[in-house]
Order: C-alpha cells, then sequence, then structure tokens
C-alpha cells in the first residue's frame, strides 16, 4: 500500500510533541496565541541555558537540534503532518520502505542518504533493523505498527551526516555562530520545506540559567519567549505575559540535571 504524505491533522498529543520538531520556534508563538503569519525578523528566545557546544553530540541543545535537523516526517503549525526527507511511503505491517527526497541536502552540500536516516535511527536507539536500498530506507519493525510514520515525528529520530548529531544538518536554519550569546540559526536559504518549517530569518538563543533574569529579560523586552518555571507563574501573569499552553521542555533543554522549567511564556 502506498501513500503520500498528507496534510493530517494529528492527536494532540502527537501535535505537541511535533512542535518540539522543525515546527517548534513557530509552535512557541503558536501555542501562545500568536499568529505565524507574518514572516521575518528575528526570534529572540531566553533559555536555562548554559549552551553547550554543537560539536558536543548528545549534548547539543534540542531547540538548536531542532532548527539544525530535519526528521523523515515533521508536523507543521496547527498540528499538520507534513513531508520530511521522506516524501513518501509504503508498508502498514513490519515491512517499510520509505522514499527519500533526492534534492535534499545537508547544509555543507552533501546529499542526505539512506544510509545517514539508517544510522540516524539506529544511534537514536529506534527498535527496527534499518538499512539502505538505493534512495529508499527500509524499515523492519519487530511487530506491526500501521502508525508507524506518526512515531517518526519524534525529534530524537532527526537525521544527521552518519546519524552523528553536529553544528551540519539538513534542517530549516543553520548555524550561523555560537560559542559567545547570543547563539544565531539563521535561515537556510533554498530549503525545499522552508516555507513551512522557518517562520523567523533568524533565531537567538540567549543563555540565561537564572530564571529571575528570564523573567526580567522578558519584561525588558530583551526576549521575546523564555521558559519560566512555577515558582514565577504569578509574576509572570500579574506582568501581562502570556503562558504558551502545551510546549514544554524536554528534560535534555536544561544541562547539568537541573530540574527543567515547565512552560514558556511570551512577552506580547
Amino acid at each position: 500500500m502506498r501513500r503520500a504524505l498528507p496534510e493530517r491533522r494529528l492527536h494532540p498529543r502527537l501535535t505537541r510533541r511535533g512542535l518540539l520538531g522543525g515546527g517548534l520556534l513557530a509552535g512557541v508563538l503558536a501555542a501562545a496565541g500568536v499568529s505565524v503569519a507574518a514572516r521575518g525578523g528575528t526570534l529572540r528566545l531566553a533559555v536555562a541555558g548554559p549552551l553547550p557546544g554543537p560539536w558536543e553530540g548528545a549534548a547539543l541543545l534540542p531547540l538548536v537540534e531542532a532548527g539544525l535537523a530535519e526528521g523523515l516526517v515533521e508536523a507543521g503549525p496547527g498540528g499538520t503532518l507534513l513531508p520530511g526527507l521522506a516524501l513518501s511511503w509504503e508498508g502498514g505491517g513490519r515491512d517499510w520502505r520509505l522514499a527519500l527526497d533526492p534534492a535534499a541536502r545537508f547544509h555543507d552540500g552533501r546529499p542526505v542518504t539512506a544510509r545517514d536516516a539508517a544510522a540516524s535511527l539506529d544511534r537514536a536507539g529506534f527498535e527496527a533493523e534499518a538499512r539502505a536500498e538505493g534512495g529508499a530506507l527500509r524499515l523492519r519493525l519487530p511487530a506491526p505498527d500501521p502508525s508507524l510514520p506518526l512515531r517518526l515525528l519524534d525529534p530524537a529520530l532527526a537525521v544527521w551526516p552518519g546519524g552523528r548529531p553536529g553544528p551540519v544538518g539538513s534542517g530549516p536554519y543553520r548555524l550561523d555562530s555560537a560559542g559567545a550569546p547570543p547563539w544565531r540559526l539563521r535561515r537556510a536559504e533554498g530549503h525545499p520545506r522552508g516555507a513551512a518549517l522557518a517562520h523567523f530569518d533568524a533565531v537567538a538563543l540567549l543563555p540565561l540559567p537564572d530564571p529571575e533574569a528570564r523573567l526580567a529579560a522578558l519584561l525588558g523586552r530583551e526576549a521575546d519567549a523564555a521558559p519560566l518555571p512555577e515558582s514565577l507563574r504569578g509574576a509572570a501573569r500579574a506582568a501581562g505575559l502570556r503562558l504558551a499552553e502545551g510546549v514544554a521542555h524536554r528534560p535534555g533543554l536544561v544541562a547539568g540535571g537541573a530540574r527543567p522549567a515547565t512552560a514558556w511564556w511570551w512577552a506580547a
């Protein structure tokens, strides 16, 4: 059975998880009730940090991963299922074949191959036998799963060169600078899915470990959005900030084992 990827509404839980993929940056706005129709400009995000170097593999900041890397399947604003690196698929039981976009390139010009996809799934511990077959990815699952395309929304399953996360991906944003704050991602020109996934010209990440400092950055209009812990919710509401419901951190967003913040707030 062959299916092209439709624009399909997802279950709310999957929608929120999908927003942690390539659509996260627009998702922060959408969940806050801010229209994502207006494009361009720079989105300034104050994050808990500290920001590790993008060359540190598994220590990559998930927000950076979300911009730099692209998944086999992507979730767009409003919870629509969009083509990612996989343009179509065949399957429905244990055996699946995903046809990859032959025009997909990493930011350094290398083609994105089925070998890269298979290595990325293996590195992420995805429970399937993954192998390259020409320009397609073959998956053999331990049990039949008709919902496989939805499972592939997991941002941990993004595709990297050779399966290794780093400063080069194939996503809608490319790394402009790192090492000294603020980090900056800029839109990857000519990206075939950039119109759906990149709603800003650039995204600046400002590391502010102190939650009080993140609140001050929002109030001083030095940041557009930031995660705040529950202890500051009252102060945020009193100051007129808006809660972006449903957009939560993954635990890895806060380095060093610190308790992750629970919600994003938007400076309306």
